[in-house]
């Protein structure tokens, strides 16, 4: 780049035009850009805590869904019953998810982390009901290198 100040004169025009397109409660998006030679970007989403009543009624919906998968399986798998879930604000749909979703169930059925899976899904959660031999912080480890992975991905090719 040969006019670095134009260029972060024209992110910064760009960014505060998407203050106005922000949910009520949301933003103000802050742009520093004089910091010398340092790069860096940091894009922070929060959102007010769930209330007690809110948690339990997902606690309760997820529940349901996985009893219902349950006894919707016609064998019993000999290795225990595991179910990931994966919790997203309410606002978003378990289609915009959907492809992750599929992706981690492939991955944990090759790498022998989950057998017997369902994909279960409700407002707000989409998940995967199996059988694993695995302990607990196996399967965490698991979770958490897909993740990472995935962010890895992402960042490498925005459209992964």
């Amino acid at each position: 780049m040969d006019d670095l100040k134009l260029q972060f004169s024209d992110i910064n025009l760009k960014l505060n035009a998407l203050n106005a397109q922000l949910p009520q409660g949301a933003g103000p998006i802050s742009f520093a850009s004089d910091f010398g030679d340092t790069a860096a970007l940091m894009l922070t989403v929060a959102s007010p805590k769930a209330d007690s009543v809110e948690i339990n009624l997902r606690a309760q919906s997820i529940q349901a869904a996985i009893l219902s998968a349950r006894a919707a399986k016609k064998a019993v798998p000999a290795a225990r019953p595991v179910t990931v879930i994966y919790s997203f604000p309410e606002s978003v749909s378990p289609p915009a998810v959907a492809g992750a979703a599929a992706l981690f169930e492939k991955q944990a059925l090759q790498a022998g982390v989950l057998s017997h899976t369902t994909q279960i899904q409700g407002t707000g959660f989409i998940g995967l009901d199996g059988a694993s031999d695995r302990d607990d912080a196996s399967i965490q480890t698991f979770i958490e290198q897909f993740f990472v992975n995935r962010l890895q991905r992402s960042e490498l090719h925005p459209d992964a």
